[in-house]
């Protein structure tokens, strides 16, 4: 009877052993995979990174502002920041007002509006024709003082190659300023290219 227990003993520690077993290659399997996703996601991101710092990499950023001030006409128009300060990739036609997206991806963009005393202005920032944002400018609230106002917006945006990015004036009434005392202007920037 003696001999039996211990056989029984034995069977039921190997059985414990086998079981603690089975569950450590069960938890080395899914650190193993845990593992193999880490690697891949490091693998990943230092591929991102160093395709960054590659010269060959696509940069793209631009900063214009209007030389002198517009007067609101009858119509819609481009607002044409002529004065280029940054132009990284010739995105930017100053001729024109337009960005042209030399690659797709996400961009950033911001404008700012100073308008004139006793000035009502409404721009829109178009793709490809199709307002994506707007502001509204109004110193015509407080007659009296004559003041300017200011305003600016900032977005970013998914776009495909050759999409047309441009800040559209919608008329209303009042002069749009930029001068020497502060410019009305229109920035952009590509902040990662689409795989």
């Amino acid at each position: 009877m003696h001999s039996k227990l211990i056989v029984f003993s034995v069977f039921c520690i190997g059985l414990s052993v086998a079981n603690d077993l089975g569950n450590l290659l069960n938890e080395f399997k899914s650190l193993k995979e845990r593992v193999k996703k880490l690697e891949t996601l490091t693998e990943n991101l230092l591929h991102g990174h160093v395709k960054r710092l590659d010269p060959t990499y696509p940069n793209v950023a631009f900063d214009a502002v209007l030389s002198k001030n517009y007067v609101h006409g009858e119509q819609d128009f481009v607002l044409k920041f002529d004065q280029v300060l940054t132009n990284v990739g010739n995105a930017y036609n100053s001729a024109t007002g337009i960005f042209t997206a030399p690659f797709s991806g996400t961009y950033l963009f911001s404008w700012n509006i100073r308008s004139g005393y006793v000035a009502s202005i409404i721009t829109k920032l178009m793709v490809n024709g199709t307002p994506m944002q707007s502001t509204h400018t109004d110193s015509s609230l407080d007659q009296s003082n004559g003041f300017e106002a200011h305003s600016s917006k900032t977005a970013i945006l998914t776009l495909q190659q050759n999409d047309k990015v441009y800040i559209e004036n919608f008329p209303q009434r009042g002069q749009i300023h930029s001068d020497g005392t502060g410019h009305t202007g229109f920035v952009g920037t590509l902040l990662f290219q689409s795989e």
